[in-house]
């Protein structure tokens, strides 16, 4: 989920991403049929990872995080979006900070994807 522009985006969590990521069809039904089966219909767990570089331009060889959030309104931001998830689906299914570990023991191997929903409210 991108955070969108500093100066566009509201503090609070919109309910209606929360919800979009919950219930977004990515994953295959027990016939195989793609893009069948939400993060809530698997009970899998969702991973947050806060990611700043979203809102990166270049500027001749150098990236310009200008237009990203400040450093404490992000925090704040993505705290309160993993709050908002957990009372929204499973708490316990709902991770935050990644440890370094896991990656590199292969943790992550059912990842999907990327989806940037800076669109929605």
């Amino acid at each position: 989920m991108s955070r969108g522009h500093a100066s566009s985006l509201p503090c609070s969590v919109s309910l209606h991403r929360v919800r979009k990521i919950l219930n977004l069809r990515v994953f295959e039904d027990e016939s195989g049929k793609h893009w069948s089966k939400s993060v809530m219909d698997k009970q899998y767990e969702v991973l947050c990872v806060s990611q700043f570089t979203l809102q990166c331009i270049l500027k001749g060889n150098k990236p310009d995080y200008h237009m990203a959030m400040p450093a404490e309104q992000a925090e704040s931001f993505y705290n309160n979006f993993l709050e908002q998830l957990k009372k929204a689906y499973k708490p316990e299914l709902i991770k935050g900070k990644v440890d370094p570990g896991c990656l590199k023991k292969g943790y992550l191997k059912n990842v999907v994807g990327d989806f940037c929903l800076s669109h929605l409210g």
